[in-house]
C-alpha cells in the first residue's frame, strides 16, 4: 500500500483547484457576455496562484521554492483587480465601462512585481527569507518589509470594495437573484478569511496559506450561484436597467395578497414607495387595485382618478406558482394607455362621423323631390344624434322661408306660417340663424329661447338648432330635440357642424345643378333653333338662286343672236354672283346637317391619282384668276381608297379655293403622297397608313393667334380680310369637320407674309361608323 503524506494530498488540492477555476474561466468566455472577461481574467489568476502554491510546496530546494513564491505573486497583485472589476460589471456600476479604470487600478499591482523580483536590492517586499520545514514541505517564511504592508492594504481596499458592490447588489436585487447574489459574497469572504488566518499565525497547519485552497470552494459556490441564476448570461442589475427603469408600473404580491415588491412606475401610480408598501395589503396600498384583482379576470382595465383628470391603464395578471402548482402570489402589470384610449376614442367617433355624413349624402343625393330630400335628411339625422328630429327650414334672401319640414305633417299650411315666424322671430332657430352658431337649450323648461308648440305630443328637454351656412348666406336651420335635459354634448355639435356643412353643399351643388341643367337646355334649344333656322333659309334660297343662274345663262347665250352683246358682261356677272351665293348657301345647309348629325357618306373605292390629276385642272383655273401658277406633286402608285369622293372633292376644292383667295401673283402647290413618305406628319394621325394631300401657298400667311381662330365658325383670319376676300369664314371649319367624318384631320402651319400650308390625313379605311352608315343605306 502506497504510504502518501497528507502535504501531498494539499498539493493536489491546489492542482484541482487551478483546473476547477481554470474550466470556470474557459466556461465564461464560452458565454461572451456581459462580466464575462472580468471573470475569465478572475479565474485564471486564481487558477494560476493555486497552481504556483503547488510547484512552490513541491519544489525539492530553496531557489526553485523561491522562484514559485515570486511568480505566485503575478496572481496575488492582479487578483484583486480583477475581483473588482467583475463585481462592478456583475453589479452593473457605471464605472464598469470605462477603459482607463483598468490601466489605474493594475499601476499598483505591476510596482509591486516589480519590487518583488528586485527584493535582493533593496527589501522592500521581504526583510529576510527563510525556509521551514513542516512535514515533506519545504516553506517559505518571510519577514514583511514596509512595500508588502502598502500591497496588503491596497489589495484589500478592492477585495472590501467589490464585496460592497456585492452586498448592495445583495440588498436590491430582485428576489430570484438575491439569495445567488449573498452566495457570491460568502464566496468572495472565504478567500478573505483565510488569508487573514494566515497573515495572523492562525492558520490550523503553521506557516501554510490555505488561501489558494479557499479558492477551491468560492469557485465551487460562485459556479452553483452562477449555474442557478444564469450569472453571466442574466446579470441581475439588469432588473435595475429594465424593470426599474420601465415605464410600465410592476407589482409582486405573496398568496395572501400583501406587497413583496414594486417597481418605481408602480410607486408613481399609487403614490407610495417600497418601505412603505412591503409586507402591506394590496388594500392599503392601492384599493383600487385590490377592488380590480377580486374580479377573476388577469386582463382588464384599471381607471384611476388623479386630481381633474383619470388615467386608464391595461391591467394584466400573472400568477406564480411552485412546483406542485399551489399559488405563490401573482405578477401586476400596469401600462398606461390613455392615450391610446383617447386615441381609439376619436377614431370611433371619426368612423361614426364618416358613416353618418355618407348617410347625410345619400339622403341628400337620394330622393327625386327637395320635400322628400329634407325629411331623408331629418330621418338620418335623428338616427346617428338618437335625437327626435323637430324641423328643417330653407331660407331665400333675407331668411324668407321657401321650403319647411315639421315631424308634425298633420298641422295646418297657415299654423305652419304663423309657428314658423315665431320660431325664427324669437325661438331657438332664430338665434341660430341671426348669430350663425349652433344654439343648445340643456334645459328648455329654463331656456326663454325655447317655443313649445301649441299641443305638443312629445316630451322635450334639450334642444339644439344647427344653422345651414354656405358663404356669407344662411340657407336653413336644422332643430333636434331629445325628452332628456342636458342631453347633447360637444361631440353632438361637432357632428353637426359636419353635417351641416354637407348639407348646405349638397343645397349648393343641388342650386349649380339645376342652374347648369337649364342653361344647357337653352343652349341646346337656341342651337336647334338656330340649325333650324339655317337649313330652312338655305332650302328656301336655293330655289331662287338656281331660277337666277339658269335664267341669265340661257340669255347669255342668247345676246350674240339678239345683237345685244353688250349685255354678256353684266349677265356673266349675274351668274358668277349667283353661283358664288349658292355655294355660300350650300356652305350653311351642309353645316347645319353636320351639327344635326344628319350627315351621311356614300362610300366607295377612289382612285387617289386620278382624284388629283382631276382636282389640279380645277386648281389651274382658279389659281390663274388671281395671276397664280399651280404645281401639283403626286406619288406614284396611290392606289385605291375606300371613302366619300363627293365630299373629300368638297374639302380639297375648299382648301385650295382658300389658298387662291389670300394669294396674288404666288404660287400654289398640291402634294399627294402616302404617310408614310412624311414621318414629320405623324402627329395628323395615329399611324402612317393614310394619304396626305398638302395644299400649300406663297399667300399672306397668319400668325398664332389667327391660326387658333381659322376653325371656328364665321371667322376668317383678321376682319380686314372679310372685307378685301370676301366669303362667310365656313369653308374652312366645314372642311374640317367633313374630314372628321371621314375619319381624318386638317391641320395647318403658317408664317406671316410667307405663306401657309393645309394639310389633310386621310385614312386608308373609313370609320367603323361610315361602315355602319353604309351598310343602313
Amino acid at each position: 500500500m502506497l504510504d502518501i503524506q497528507p502535504e501531498v494530498f494539499f498539493a493536489l488540492a491546489l492542482i484541482c483547484v487551478a483546473i476547477l477555476t481554470a474550466g470556470m474561466g474557459a466556461w465564461a468566455m464560452y458565454l461572451h457576455t456581459r462580466g464575462s472577461l472580468s471573470f475569465t481574467l478572475l479565474m485564471l489568476s486564481l487558477g494560476w496562484w493555486s497552481c504556483a502554491y503547488a510547484q512552490e510546496l513541491v519544489s525539492l530546494d530553496a531557489a526553485t521554492s523561491l522562484l514559485w513564491g515570486r511568480l505566485q505573486h503575478l496572481s496575488s497583485t492582479t487578483a484583486p483587480v480583477f475581483w473588482l472589476l467583475f463585481a462592478l460589471s456583475y453589479s452593473g456600476h457605471p464605472r464598469a465601462e470605462s477603459r482607463r479604470l483598468p490601466l489605474l487600478l493594475m499601476l499598483v499591482p505591476l510596482l509591486t512585481n516589480l519590487l518583488v523580483w528586485t527584493n535582493d536590492l533593496h527589501s522592500l517586499f521581504w526583510l529576510r527569507v527563510e525556509f521551514v520545514a513542516v512535514g515533506s514541505f519545504q516553506l517559505i517564511v518571510v519577514e514583511r518589509g514596509p512595500w508588502f504592508w502598502v500591497h496588503l492594504l491596497y489589495s484589500y481596499h478592492l477585495l472590501v470594495g467589490g464585496l460592497l458592490l456585492m452586498l448592495n447588489m445583495a440588498w436590491r436585487a430582485a428576489p430570484p437573484y438575491r439569495t445567488h447574489a449573498r452566495y457570491m459574497v460568502v464566496a468572495a469572504l472565504l478567500p478573505m478569511l483565510s488569508n487573514l488566518l494566515y497573515l495572523t499565525n492562525l492558520s490550523p497547519i503553521h506557516h501554510l496559506d490555505l488561501t489558494s485552497l479557499s479558492f477551491g470552494f468560492s469557485a465551487l459556490l460562485m459556479a452553483w450561484a452562477g449555474y442557478r441564476s444564469h450569472m453571466l448570461t442574466i446579470v441581475p442589475i439588469a432588473r435595475y436597467q429594465s424593470v426599474e427603469a420601465m415605464a410600465d408600473g410592476l407589482m409582486v404580491l405573496d398568496a395572501s395578497g400583501h406587497v413583496a415588491d414594486m417597481n418605481p412606475a408602480a410607486q408613481r401610480i399609487f403614490t407610495t414607495n417600497l418601505d412603505a408598501a412591503l409586507g402591506h395589503a394590496v388594500t392599503e396600498v392601492a384599493p383600487p387595485l385590490a377592488a380590480a384583482l377580486a374580479r377573476d379576470e388577469d386582463n382588464q382595465e384599471l381607471y384611476l382618478a388623479t386630481g381633474m383628470d383619470v388615467q386608464i391603464y391595461d391591467l394584466h395578471r400573472d400568477w406564480l406558482r411552485s412546483s406542485n402548482g399551489s399559488a405563490l402570489g401573482c405578477l401586476v402589470v400596469l401600462r398606461e394607455i390613455t392615450e391610446r384610449k383617447a386615441t381609439e376614442e376619436q377614431l370611433r367617433a371619426q368612423k361614426e362621423l364618416f358613416a353618418g355624413l355618407a348617410a347625410v349624402a345619400q339622403a341628400v343625393g337620394g330622393n327625386p323631390t327637395l320635400n322628400e330630400t329634407l325629411r331623408g335628411v331629418l330621418d338620418v339625422v335623428g338616427e346617428l344624434t338618437d335625437t327626435r328630429p323637430g324641423s328643417i327650414f330653407l331660407f331665400a334672401e333675407a331668411t324668407m322661408v321657401i321650403q319647411s319640414v315639421l315631424v308634425r305633417s298633420e298641422v295646418r299650411p297657415e299654423a305652419v306660417q304663423a309657428l314658423v315666424g315665431r320660431v325664427l322671430d324669437v325661438g331657438l332657430a332664430g338665434w341660430a340663424v341671426r348669430e350663425r352658431e349652433v344654439a343648445v337649450a340643456d334645459n328648455v323648461a329654463n331656456d326663454p329661447r325655447w317655443v313649445t308648440l301649441p299641443d305638443q305630443p312629445y316630451q322635450v328637454g334639450s334642444a339644439m338648432a344647427v344653422p345651414i351656412i354656405a358663404g356669407p348666406r344662411v340657407l336653413g336651420v336644422l332643430t333636434l330635440t331629445h325628452e332628456q335635459p342636458y342631453y347633447f354634448q360637444a361631440e353632438h355639435v361637432t357632428l353637426m357642424r359636419t353635417v351641416a356643412g354637407q348639407i348646405a353643399l349638397a343645397l349648393r351643388n343641388a342650386q349649380m345643378y339645376e342652374t347648369q341643367r337649364q342653361l344647357a337646355e337653352q343652349a341646346e334649344a337656341a342651337s336647334r333653333a338656330k340649325s333650324t333656322f339655317l337649313a330652312a333659309m338655305s332650302h328656301e334660297l336655293r330655289t331662287p338662286l338656281n331660277t337666277i343662274i339658269g335664267y341669265s345663262e340661257m340669255l347669255g347665250e342668247q345676246v350674240d343672236s339678239r345683237g345685244v352683246g353688250d349685255l354678256a358682261r353684266p349677265l356673266g356677272q349675274i351668274s358668277s354672283a349667283g353661283r358664288q351665293l349658292l355655294a355660300l348657301v350650300n356652305n350653311l345647309l351642309d353645316l347645319s346637317r353636320l351639327e344635326a348629325g344628319q350627315a351621311r357618306l356614300h362610300l366607295g373605292p377612289v382612285d387617289m391619282s386620278t382624284l388629283a390629276f382631276n382636282l389640279a385642272s380645277t386648281a389651274r383655273y382658279m389659281a390663274s384668276e388671281q395671276g397664280n401658277s399651280f404645281h401639283l406633286e403626286c406619288s406614284d402608285d396611290l392606289g385605291l381608297v375606300v371613302t366619300d369622293l363627293g365630299k373629300l372633292r368638297q374639302i380639297m376644292l375648299h382648301l385650295i379655293n382658300n389658298a387662291c383667295k389670300f394669294t396674288q401673283g404666288g404660287e400654289i402647290t398640291l402634294r399627294v403622297q402616302r404617310g408614310v413618305e412624311m414621318q414629320q406628319h405623324r402627329e395628323c394621325c395615329e399611324n402612317l397608313d393614310c394619304i396626305l394631300f398638302t395644299v400649300s401657298d406663297t399667300g399672306i400667311g397668319m400668325s398664332e393667334d389667327q391660326m387658333k381662330a381659322i376653325f371656328t365658325d364665321f371667322t376668317q383670319a383678321d376682319g380686314s380680310h372679310t372685307r378685301r376676300y370676301g366669303g362667310l369664314g365656313l369653308g374652312l371649319t366645314l372642311s374640317r369637320q367633313l374630314a372628321a367624318l371621314l375619319g381624318g384631320s386638317i391641320t395647318v402651319t403658317s408664317q406671316p407674309s410667307r405663306g401657309s400650308s393645309f394639310t389633310l390625313c386621310l385614312p386608308l379605311q373609313p370609320p367603323s361608323e361610315a361602315v355602319r352608315v353604309e351598310e343602313v343605306e
